[in-house]
Order: C-alpha cells, then structure tokens, then sequence
C-alpha cells in the first residue's frame, strides 16, 4: 500500500517537476475517520469532461468536512472540496486512454462497486514557479475496493489508473500562495 502510494507520488512529480517538497501524513482523527466508515460506502462509475470516476455520496463531503475542520489545529485556508461532480474518486484520466481502452470503460459505466475507508490523511505539494512559493494541500480519505480494482484488471485497464491504483475521495483542500490563502 505505501509502495503504490510512493509511486502515485513519484509519478506526480515526475509530470510536475516545479513540487520540490511533498508530504504525506496520516491524521489522527479518530471521530471523523469512525464516522467516514458509517457513510455509504458504495459508488457508480460515471464519466464527465476527462475523467472516469467512481460517484459515492456527497455526505463524504457534507458530514466530514465540519468534523474534519473541527480536528484541525491550524483551519486556516482549509476549504471543502469542490468539483462539479461532488464527492468521488478519480479512477482514471481518459485523456490517456486509446480507442480499446475506451471502449473496456464504456464496459463498466454505471456499473456500482463497494468499497472500504481505510484512513484520513493530508497530503501536502510545495513548489515554485515563476518565483512564487505556493502550496497545495489535500485532506483525503483513503479507501481500498477490491472488486472495482477486479473489474478494471479484467477490462486490461489497470495501466491507466489514476495516481498508480490510490483511491481516495478528497474532503478538503488547502491552497496558498507563500503566506496568503488562494480562492
């Protein structure tokens, strides 16, 4: 798990070399991880604009954020996620995908899969560009889906999965330009 995890991470950095510090932390936030296993814990694959996802219910962000919010030492410029899709997870970029592969997902939309929440934790990107300091952080649940995992081995399309198999559904993020929270 911290091997595929490392890779993810690897990966990024290699896509976007600007990262000169990443951290990966887990919380230890017990209430909010203890209530993320009460929540549903099944999704659809769906598609919009370049992704393949797996929709779960929008309580991941709903219910978790007070509580995430409520656990934290330091809120400032911590906002919840948003994304036109609500809460998710992201399985795969389609932009990668070539025309076969296309057709294995089409195979698997609207299909449902269970999964299970493993952990809450933060992951945290510094960087530069154009000598600004900026910082990016993620606070997530970690979540493992064997069967989903089974199905994308069968349709051949384990190659393209997002951040190298890492399912997760992000709560919150965190960004800043050196000392002053982005919009």
């Amino acid at each position: 798990m911290i091997k595929r995890m490392t890779l993810g991470l690897l990966l990024l950095l290699a896509v976007f070399p600007a990262f000169s510090k990443t951290q990966v932390l887990t919380l230890d936030l017990p209430q909010v991880l203890r209530h993320a296993k009460q929540l549903p814990s099944q999704g659809v694959v769906q598609k919009q604009g370049n992704y393949i996802y797996l929709k779960v219910s929008n309580q991941y962000l709903l219910k978790l954020y007070p509580q995430l919010l409520a656990g934290l030492k330091n809120q400032r410029c911590v906002k919840m996620s948003r994304d036109s899709v609500g809460a998710h997870m992201t399985i795969i970029d389609h932009r990668s995908l070539d025309r076969e592969a296309m057709q294995s997902v089409n195979a698997l939309l609207n299909k449902t899969f269970d999964f299970r929440v493993t952990k809450i934790y933060k992951v945290t990107f510094h960087f530069e560009r154009h000598q600004h300091r900026y910082t990016r952080a993620y606070y997530v649940v970690k979540v493992v889906a064997p069967a989903l995992m089974q199905a994308l081995k069968q349709q051949g399309l384990t190659r393209y999965l997002s951040d190298v198999g890492h399912l997760h559904i992000t709560i919150a993020e965190k960004k800043m330009l050196g000392d002053v929270c982005e919009r």
